[in-house]
């Protein structure tokens, strides 16, 4: 176990060799980093592999995927306030599975959206402008969008509590 004082520290999407680099050039020895440097268990050891050399130059990671996932006014908290904005309307908010019960925090956010009714194409496009014009993938449905769960990552996981949620749209 080594202590080593942090002096400099540098926050990325993911860590990757050009992260490494640039913490190199600025002389960070943390990254925080949202999603995780080793995210499946490694099988050997390369220099190809982030991890190894981030080791090698002694930079140190803290990777906070899913607690900067689920907190209150993390991720999930973020794109629901987006959609607050977007709407222009008070919304209810749950996650889709609290951490304890009747707690603010946990996976997802369910959301309602009271005031307009938008089929799941006119929703699409809202969306699509909402988060910077990229593209939208969306499956149609025949009941317009009012109730919303929100999963900052693949959400595969929360799909059947969306499905048991009788949610009408599923941001992902």
């Amino acid at each position: 176990e080594r202590e080593t004082e942090v002096t400099s520290v540098l926050t990325a999407l993911d860590i990757t060799h050009e992260v490494i680099d640039e913490a190199i050039r600025k002389k960070a020895n943390l990254i925080i980093s949202h999603h995780p440097v080793i995210f499946h268990p490694l099988k050997k050891l390369s220099f190809k592999n982030p991890a190894v050399r981030l080791a090698a130059n002694g930079i140190s990671a803290i990777c906070v995927h899913t607690p900067l996932d689920k907190a209150v006014n993390g991720i999930n908290d973020i794109i629901a306030d987006m959609l607050e904005r977007e709407f222009r309307t008070d919304m209810t908010r749950s996650p889709i599975i609290p951490d304890e019960k009747n707690s603010p925090d946990g996976d997802g956010r369910i959301v309602t959206i009271s005031g307009e009714t938008l089929g799941a194409k006119a929703f699409a496009q809202r969306l699509k402008a909402m988060f910077g014009d990229i593209p939208v993938r969306y499956t149609g449905g025949s009941r317009p969008v009012k109730k919303v769960a929100v999963c900052s990552g693949s959400g595969g996981s929360l799909l059947s509590y969306v499905v048991k949620q009788d949610c009408d749209a599923y941001i992902t």
